[in-house]
């Protein structure tokens, strides 16, 4: 029997690229198809990055007004489930949009029984990426 140090020295440096060539190409494969929603059904990795920088603006930017936490009122509506609700605040018009909108011109959307405080100029002072964190961290609040 062989032992392993002898069969690896006998190998030829061409047959070593081969199968450097082909460990890097299944490398490859198996790290792009990791790439999807896993098993669990967690995020992929693009849109966790999006997620964490998304509750980092939303800390920075919101937080002093709205909690994550359901039924908890700072000054503007808990946004725990948001996402959810969202929907079905204007007939037709995906939660995306409302967001989004509730974000660019938050005087537009104000919710039945609270006051429109929310900064004219919020959507101005965010770049398109950080209001797209924002919206991807919104889709993660449980309500």
């Amino acid at each position: 029997m062989r032992t392993l140090a002898r069969v690896i020295g006998s190998i030829r440096p061409a047959k070593w690229l081969g199968l450097c060539a082909i460990l890097l190409v299944g490398s490859l494969l198996t790290i792009g198809c990791q790439a999807d929603v896993g098993e669990s059904g967690g995020l992929d990795p693009t849109l966790e990055a999006q997620r964490q920088y998304g509750s980092l603006v939303f800390k920075q930017q919101c937080a002093s007004c709205h909690s994550t936490l359901p039924d908890v009122t700072v000054v503007g509506p808990s946004l725990a489930g948001v996402w959810q609700r969202a929907g079905d605040r204007i007939p037709g018009m995906p939660a995306r949009d409302y967001l989004e909108g509730s974000i660019q011109s938050p005087g537009s959307y104000v919710v039945e029984g609270f006051s429109d405080l929310m900064p004219a100029t919020l959507g101005q002072s965010l770049t398109e990426e950080e209001v797209d964190a924002i919206l991807v961290y919104l889709t993660t609040l449980d309500p």
